[in-house]
């Protein structure tokens, strides 16, 4: 025998509310997110700076000042050679002329160096072919050699307006001749109105010696 038995309304609100208050207290509990440190920054100055060996440039990687809390620095330091000048070869005057060999001895190395100029002092009548007073001047345009005057004949010669020679003297000189410098000396020869008088190396010069340095 079935004996029904009535449910006050309060009693069946909280039979419907007991699942539910269940399935809300089953819910996980919140997680708690945290931020995570993140890396300093890495700072780096770049410094220039003056070259240590000629074949190099040096360029240091360091700090201006002084690294704060939270900053990390670093340090290096770069090299790479420096560019050779080039040379235009073609700009250089007489740059592919061969080399001049050495002077064989103290004539030839005379030859190379000493030029003649001369001067006159005539006072004499120009009708006639008479003595005149000659100033020989040489100068000697090599920069590393000097030359002792006792070394240094020369000869000079009176021509006629066709070159050829009518009288020539021969001297030396009583000066050395230095580096990039000059000589003079006095000598009479023969001459006459309209002559011409020159000077040149004689065949006497140097006396076989050896070139000098």
């Amino acid at each position: 025998m079935l004996v029904r038995t009535a449910i006050p309304k309060t009693m069946k609100r909280l039979l419907w509310l007991g699942p539910v208050m269940l399935i809300a207290c089953s819910k996980p509990a919140p997680t708690l997110l945290r931020s995570q440190p993140t890396a300093a920054p890495r700072v780096v100055f770049v410094v220039v700076t003056p070259p240590v060996t000629p074949d190099s440039i040096a360029i240091s990687l360091v700090p201006t000042s002084v690294p704060t809390a939270g900053f990390q620095s670093a340090e290096f330091v770069v090299r790479f050679p420096t560019p050779r000048p080039t040379v235009d070869l073609a700009a250089i005057p007489n740059s592919d002329r061969e080399k001049e060999p050495p002077p064989k001895d103290l004539r030839d190395q005379m030859v190379r160096c000493l030029t003649y100029t001369v001067e006159t002092q005539d006072y004499g009548p120009i009708n006639t072919r008479h003595g005149v007073r000659a100033f020989v001047h040489a100068r000697n345009s090599c920069d590393l050699v000097s030359f002792d005057g006792g070394d240094c004949w020369f000869e000079i010669h009176s021509r006629d307006k066709s070159g050829a020679i009518l009288s020539r003297e021969t001297g030396r000189f009583q000066t050395p001749i230095p580096a990039k410098g000059e000589a003079t000396t006095e000598i009479d020869i023969m001459s006459g109105f309209g002559e011409k008088l020159d000077a040149s190396i004689a065949w006497e010069a140097g006396g076989g010696k050896p070139p000098g340095g």
